[in-house]
């Protein structure tokens, strides 16, 4: 479906024969990964899954893609470096890295909390493709930068070999040989429980960025870890409950399959919207039905699938996961002393229906920002998506659909028949209605989900309306977040720096390099030897010891070079640099004046990079005093005998008498001086990451400005080598050019303005009115077994007429 999409996409895309060639490969390792029979196998082509994406996210080749291209790559390095490590292990303690159940010999072989080491070393490998957090940073990076279609497959098909991985370390490594009562689950139970909370916090944190996000596609990055939260939940609570931890497992599966869905439907529907107006930011479109209604329609579809709404494919699902988590807080109870259940499961349940809810927030956000509200009048005559794109969302929402529809279907087929290899009790009562071995032909699921397959019964089964009021809680707490949001502009909350896993990444990364400094010290001072070998045939020391004055000139060099270094330095960490001036004027006479003409040489330089006035500063240099001229003069003539003094300290002689010198000696000084402008040129550049040059092109082709006048009448060298990053770590400017922010007050006014205005809002409103008719007339017909039903079908009613209420106003 992303290829059949991809040839309508892709025109607006350049080079579609690497996209496809690098689209296989990927493909190919996904495919190697599911078909290795031991981690040693599954590793190599995990690596390459590593690899081949890589040119799929930079497939752009700017900036921004290649930003993210490196984070996934850095990142699937690192925790291939885990998965390795782990792989290790198990090697050496048990003698085999095949995949299958090693439960009892793990136990045996590995001593004490090793194997949990293990296990946790294997979890991070395989969680830095599944995206589950602390682990996630590439995804939000990596999928607004990508082509849509390798979104698609980039979260529909390949973070699935990280949940793969993971499935077969918890769920299979480390499980018994078999269901037998007589041998112990103890490591996988821990392990499971452990992993619970992985998926819990996975899915509750990544939903709260999804909701805070602009940019369509990243906001679907964040779903991606927040869904991948759900399956790794399951697999937790597969492993908690040992052999009656079917229910877990089944759930995990199914959503495996969902997922990829909904999603791919997801981002497809995105990229479509992104093909016509070349915009990914939610806030920026709406009334977008009009000039694509079928792309509405496939995007409601799949919001609605992603959310769990009844009648579409991820409630069939998060119906079996919500299943084994109350299993799992039950079941608690046979491993506590006091035989109650643990209630931080009870907890994780909680989170579990809130994060359902914001799930459904978030989705119907893009929806409404995307397709209704008001039309900005440069996306009038925007034409619907092209046929390619529709037969690819057509297709992916008809399964949708039907697995909504249809839920026990895919237990019959697929889900039920694969747990007999995983060694689950099949009498346990999860197994037994999942999929009934007991059965020989005919209806074997009889699981109630969104109906009875027993007897078709649709609201008089118990279990059913349980499923249906689980569904309407997340339908209620979600549309209350979304409209709080909205009134309140939640959705556009910033989060402090400190609080995200890139500031702690990179603490991490200079405490690394703070605690190797003392190694990459020794080997700068070997490569400043070997360079200067290279240069001069021998060490610099070594010159000067053999020129009879040199160590005298050298001390005086030294003297001037440090003064002139350490006030620059403070400059540029910003430090206090009075005492830094101090100390230079006791140690170079002059100082004082050089430091005045110098401040006075920058502010020209930066006032004419950046378009200010300039005239009146050319004036100001002109009228200097007597005084002035006379320090700038003894300022030349020092720097002429520090030049002929370094001279002499590195040849012997000066450069004047280089003048006689023979054309041996002249080729060498200008090789040596050529050498040196390269060596300055190519340092600015690494370091403050661009030449003044091109910013001083920019400039003047920008803006008709004096700069384009007066830049002329500096020199070459000043050209080329004052740069602009150093000019705004010296000075602290801006560019002028950049437009003021709105603020979030402002931003609100005009997102109300866009959804209350425009015919759309009036038929919403008729249509939430019809509902809400509707709902209230079923309340008198349905047989209520609990309070907390009447309560929650109330609770519809009142929440579809806040909706109108707030369209309508």
């Amino acid at each position: 479906l992303s290829t059949v999409h991809a040839l309508a996409y892709m025109k607006i895309e350049e080079k579609r024969v690497r996209y496809e060639y690098f689209v296989l490969a990927s493909l190919t390792m996904n495919l190697g990964v599911l078909m290795a029979g031991d981690f040693l196998t599954l590793f190599l082509f995990f690596e390459g899954m590593v690899i081949f994406p890589y040119a799929l996210i930079a497939h752009k080749e700017d900036k921004g893609a290649l930003r993210g291209a490196n984070m996934y790559l850095r990142l699937g390095c690192a925790t291939s470096l885990s998965l390795l490590a782990g792989m290790l292990l198990l090697q050496h303690f048990t003698g085999t890295v095949a995949i299958r159940s090693l439960g009892p010999e793990i136990d045996a072989l590995v001593p004490g909390a090793m194997k949990y080491v293990i296990a946790a070393l294997m979890i991070v490998g395989f969680g830095g493709k599944a995206g589950i957090f602390f682990e996630h940073a590439w995804l939000p990076n990596a999928h607004p930068v990508a082509p849509t279609p390798a979104s698609c497959l980039l979260s529909g098909a390949m973070i699935k070999a990280g949940a793969y991985g993971i499935f077969r370390v918890v769920n299979m490594l480390f499980a018994p040989h078999s269901w037998e009562p007589a041998l112990q689950w103890i490591t996988a139970r821990h392990i499971g429980y452990a992993v619970i909370w992985v998926g819990i916090i996975t899915m509750f944190l990544g939903v709260l960025n999804a909701l805070i996000s602009a940019n369509s596609k990243r906001m679907l990055a964040y779903h991606s870890v927040s869904q991948m939260g759900y399956i790794v939940m399951g697999m937790g609570c597969a492993a908690y409950l040992g052999a009656d931890g079917a229910m877990g497992l089944a759930g995990s599966l199914y959503h495996i399959v969902n997922h990829a869905l909904f999603k791919a439907s997801l981002f497809l529907t995105v990229g479509a919207v992104y093909f016509r107006t070349h915009e990914l930011d939610m806030y920026k479109l709406g009334g977008l039905w009009r000039n694509m209604p079928f792309t509405c329609v496939a995007m409601f579809i799949a919001a609605c699938g992603i959310a769990g709404i009844p009648g579409f494919n991820g409630f069939a699902s998060k119906t079996l996961l919500h299943h084994s988590i109350l299993e799992a807080y039950e079941h608690s109870a046979h491993y506590a002393a006091d035989g109650l259940p643990d209630f931080k499961l009870r907890i994780a349940e909680i989170i579990f229906m809130v994060t359902a809810g914001g799930t459904f927030a978030s989705n119907m956000k893009l929806w409404v920002f995307d397709f209704l509200g008001k039309r900005p009048a440069k996306y009038e005559n925007v034409q619907p998506a092209p046929l390619a794109m529709k037969v690819s969302l057509g297709m992916v929402s008809v399964a949708i659909l039907f697995i909504g529809l249809f839920p026990n279907w895919m237990l019959e087929r697929i889900i039920g028949p694969s747990l007999a290899y995983f060694n689950f009790n099949p009498a346990s009562h999860p197994y037994h209605v999942l999929y009934n071995t007991h059965v020989p032909a005919g209806l074997r699921s009889t699981i109630p989900i969104l109906y009875n397959p027993l007897s078709g019964a649709f609201w008089s089964d118990s279990q059913v309306v349980h499923n249906l009021l689980g569904g309407g809680e997340a339908v209620i707490f979600g549309g209350t977040i979304f409209i709080l949001g909205l009134r309140f502009g939640w959705f556009h909350s910033l989060v402090p720096e400190w609080l995200t896993v890139l500031y702690y990444y990179r603490g991490l990364y200079h405490a690394f390099i703070r605690s190797c400094r003392s190694v990459f010290a020794r080997l700068d001072a070997s490569y400043d030897q070997l360079w200067e070998s290279l240069i001069f045939g021998r060490s610099i020391s070594a010159v000067l010891i053999k020129s009879a004055t040199g160590p005298e000139l050298w001390d005086t060099i030294t003297k001037l070079e440090n003064s002139f270094s350490e006030a620059v330095d403070h400059v540029i960490y910003s430090q206090s640099m009075q005492a830094v001036v101090e100390r230079a004027r006791l140690q170079a006479g002059g100082w004082q004046g050089f430091n005045t003409l110098d401040n006075r040489y920058d502010q020209l330089v930066d006032k004419l990079i950046f378009s200010e006035g300039v005239r009146s500063v050319f004036k100001k240099e002109g009228e200097l005093s007597t005084a002035e001229r006379q320090v700038w003069q003894e300022l030349k003539r020092l720097d002429e005998k520090y030049g002929e003094a370094f001279d002499r300290a590195i040849f012997g002689q000066g450069i004047k008498s280089l003048i006689g010198a023979s054309q041996e000696e002249k080729k060498v000084w200008r090789e040596l001086k050529e050498l040196e402008e390269r060596y300055g040129e190519a340092f600015d550049t690494m370091i403050l990451t661009k030449n003044v040059q091109t910013l001083v092109k920019q400039q003047i082709k920008a803006t008709d400005s004096p700069a384009s006048r007066w830049w002329k009448q500096f020199s070459e060298f000043d050209k080329l080598r004052y740069n602009a990053g150093l000019d705004r770590l010296l000075f602290g400017n801006t560019d002028p050019s950049a437009k003021p922010q709105t603020t979030s007050f402002d931003r609100f006014c005009q997102r109300l303005s866009s959804i209350h205005s425009g015919d759309v809002s009036r038929y919403i409103s008729w249509i939430v009115v019809f509902l809400a008719i509707v709902v209230t007339a079923l309340i008198g017909k349905l047989y209520i077994s609990s309070l907390l039903g009447v309560i929650i079908l109330a609770s519809i009613v009142i929440f579809l007429l806040m909706v109108v209420m707030f369209i309508s106003r």
